[in-house]
């Protein structure tokens, strides 16, 4: 793994999927946390390309809360970096293998996922 990504030093990987990575950086330029997600593939095709600027244009025109915003899209390499604002939160997942939680807990998670979900399906995203 680089260090760097565009202007962006990285400090943990937060999820490696097939197609993206997504990590946690400072900005080095002013030391600011960030998420940077970025495609794995060294030369991504025009689609996966599309893809992710339609990305980066959806989550600029959302407010929900629990949906992350969008900073910048940075070229990188031969593709873009989308860098969001770091929330300081943790994926469940790992949230999920570190903590014992009952079932209190759990229901709000649950709750707080359908809310999100249903506000992005009043705004046609799926």
């Amino acid at each position: 793994m680089n260090n760097t990504i565009a202007d962006y030093k990285i400090i943990q990987v937060i999820y490696e999927g097939n197609t993206t990575c997504v990590y946690r950086g400072l900005r080095e330029s002013d030391q600011t946390s960030v998420i940077i997600k970025i495609l794995k593939t060294q030369y991504p095709t025009i689609e996966q390309l599309t893809r992710f600027r339609y990305e980066y244009k959806i989550l600029q025109t959302l407010e929900i809360e629990g949906i992350v915003k969008p900073l910048v899209l940075e070229n990188y390499q031969n593709g873009l970096a989308l860098i969001l604002s770091d929330f300081r939160g943790e994926s469940l997942k790992d949230f999920i293998n570190k903590k014992d939680f009952d079932l209190s807990i759990f229901l709000q998670i649950a709750i707080q996922l359908s809310t999100t979900i249903a506000q992005l399906h009043k705004n046609n995203i799926i």
